[in-house]
């Protein structure tokens, strides 16, 4: 079986046994193999709960999801961050 190739962009939900539930969010980030997600905030849609910095991800408990948010939105947090 082929690895999963992520890219900048990819929508995922992050599983881990310490939590109950999935959190959603895209990846921001991919540098040397570390993969940084921003998450969404559960306070607002739209938003994310992290703007300085990416959190440090592993990829066994990531999931590529389908298309939660519009990928418009996406793509206009990532420009936003690499400004």
């Amino acid at each position: 079986m082929e690895p999963i190739k992520l890219t900048v962009g990819d929508q995922i939900a992050y599983s881990s046994h310490n939590l109950d539930q999935n959190e959603y969010g895209f990846i921001s980030k991919i540098n040397n193999g570390n993969i940084y997600c921003r998450f969404w905030s559960g306070m607002m849609l739209g938003s994310i709960r992290n703007i300085s910095t990416g959190e440090l991800c592993t990829m066994e408990n990531l999931i590529l999801t389908g298309p939660n948010v519009p990928q418009e939105i996406i793509n206009a947090w990532l420009k936003f961050l690499n400004e």
